[in-house]
């Protein structure tokens, strides 16, 4: 975990406090603690998986004091433990691959070679997943709406990007219905003058329709293209009118939009099993052993590992059948 953190640190800042950081118990000649270059950090991070993984070789019954209950990633699998450690090696190790090709290569190397010693995340089984409590808002799933309903909320603030959605629906991406609301309200294009009104179907859904010169109308002001997609309708990226999208019949509360999509019910809840902080996937194993391979340094294939890491995601969100 410490491994984790400070390369969570190194990602995101670079240089940063590492070898003299948390001493600040011992004395305040330790309260200015001098930086690390990103190098050495993920240099340290990696001394510290090695030895993780020499710790973790063990059987569980070899260890002593393990209490299940207070492990809330693995609930006391040292097994467990050990691929994540080696997971985030992975990790590291690609961090390194730009400017430390040969450190890169020569750590990826050893680790896949021998499994044995150095086993790795390869089922989302084994992801390093931690789910929410969800009793009360500090412990709940950022946008739920148990703990806080306003209608202007952050479940409502947040819709599907055009790109992702578009992207999946290329694909026939059964995570898009796991993700993503339908719409509402589709949008219908009909022949006529004047024409935009909602229409009750015989299964009591809705949808609007609309004629040309009302499109074009829309068009016109916003600059923006109307989508007439029956299912999902993803916002596009960077947009100046984001909350007039799709021809939004109400401007003033700009968080509601029945002719784009919401993210799916379940992003409203506290708790569930779908929801849940993703520090170690394999999934993004895999992808980085495609790239490991596309650069030549293991002997499998891109292709391979890529479609391995669709693969797991798809079981990791529950639709692996599909």
């Amino acid at each position: 975990m410490k491994a984790y953190a400070f390369g969570m640190i190194a990602d995101l800042w670079g240089d940063a406090p590492y070898t003299e950081a948390l001493k600040a118990e011992e004395g305040d000649e330790h309260f200015k603690p001098v930086f690390d270059g990103q190098r050495d950090i993920y240099l340290g991070i990696l001394e510290d998986l090695k030895t993780a993984n020499t710790l973790l070789s063990l059987d569980r019954g070899e260890y002593e004091g393990i209490i299940p209950s207070q492990d809330v990633l693995y609930r006391g699998d040292p097994s467990k433990w050990r691929r994540f450690a080696n997971s985030l090696a992975l990790r590291y190790y690609m961090r390194l691959s730009e400017k430390e090709p040969g450190i890169a290569e020569n750590g990826i190397r050893e680790i896949v070679s021998n499994p044995g010693e150095f086993p790795i995340i390869v089922i989302h089984t084994d992801d390093a997943n931690i789910g929410y409590i969800g009793t009360s808002a500090p412990v709940s799933w950022p946008t739920s709406m148990e703990f806080n309903p306003d209608p202007s909320g952050a479940y409502m603030r947040r819709k599907m990007c055009s790109t992702l959605v578009e992207a999946m629906q290329e694909n026939n991406d059964p995570r898009l219905s796991v993700w993503a609301n339908k719409v509402e309200i589709p949008l219908v294009l009909v022949t006529g003058e004047e024409i935009d009104r909602i229409v009750e179907l015989p299964d009591g859904s809705e949808q609007r329709e609309v004629s040309q010169d009302i499109v074009d109308k829309y068009e016109s002001a916003f600059g923006l293209p109307v989508n007439f997609d029956p299912e999902y309708v993803g916002i596009p990226p960077a947009i100046s009118s984001a909350l007039a999208y799709n021809m939004t019949p109400d401007l003033d509360q700009g968080v509601f939009n029945p002719h784009c999509s919401h993210l799916s019910d379940m992003y409203m809840e506290s708790a569930h099993e779908l929801l849940q902080m993703r520090l170690l996937s394999a999934s993004e194993v895999h992808f980085i052993l495609a790239e490991t391979a596309l650069r030549g340094w293991i002997a499998t294939t891109p292709e391979e590992h890529y479609e391995a890491g669709i693969r797991q995601s798809l079981n990791a969100w529950g639709v692996g059948s599909d």
